[in-house]
């Protein structure tokens, strides 16, 4: 699963910030707050795992 993620990282990037926006326009959430998500969704992603 991790793999999967790693090579379809852009999309699920995508994915996420649509949900975010989408989510965090109905609670109320800042959009700093979502970018700050996104960002640490990438850096998970783009960390280096043995």
């Amino acid at each position: 699963m991790i793999d999967w993620l790693k090579n379809n990282k852009k999309s699920m990037l995508f994915i996420l910030t649509g949900v975010l926006g989408i989510i965090g326009a109905a609670i109320g959430l800042s959009e700093d707050l979502q970018l700050q998500i996104v960002s640490i969704f990438d850096h998970l992603l783009s960390s280096p795992r043995p």
